[in-house]
């Protein structure tokens, strides 16, 4: 009989406008397809570029699910409320800034779906950099060895 232990996979650069997003805008990335993949989990990460903060010096990361791809958990227009918090970078001093890893899965309570996105919010106070900033994730899967 054999040990499940945890295996990690591609470091992944989600497709995502985060280069000169404005301040209180969101950027909402396309869509990862988790249903033929069937990832444990999903480390996320992002990466924000030195800007000159105000205000909040907050970026944050949420989340939108689909059964099917095509209709997910919120209009992404803007209903904060209906986001699936993630985690919080704080960007206070002299960037670039790295946040913790973050897993996808406990912000679904514990299961990915088979669709979801990213969506970012600029809560620093100003527009981020028009270079250096970006979003990526880590596959995990189980393995018996």
């Amino acid at each position: 009989m054999g040990t499940i232990k945890t295996k990690y996979g591609s470091i992944v650069a989600v497709t995502i406008t985060l280069n000169g997003l404005v301040s209180a805008g969101l950027a909402v990335s396309n869509a990862i397809d988790n249903s033929a993949q069937l990832l444990l989990d999903a480390l996320v990460s992002i990466t924000i570029a030195d800007v000159v903060e105000a205000g909040n010096k907050l970026i944050e990361i949420f989340a939108v699910s689909s059964f099917d791809g095509i209709t997910y958990s919120d209009s992404q227009t803007g209903n904060l409320p209906a986001l699936i918090p993630i985690g919080e970078l704080p960007v206070n001093g002299t960037g670039p800034w790295v946040s913790p890893v973050f897993s996808t899965r406990n912000a679904f309570l514990g299961m990915l779906p088979p669709y979801w996105k990213y969506v970012i919010r600029n809560n620093a106070g100003v527009t981020l950099a028009g270079a250096g900033n970006s979003l990526s994730y880590i596959e995990t899967f189980n393995e018996i060895v």
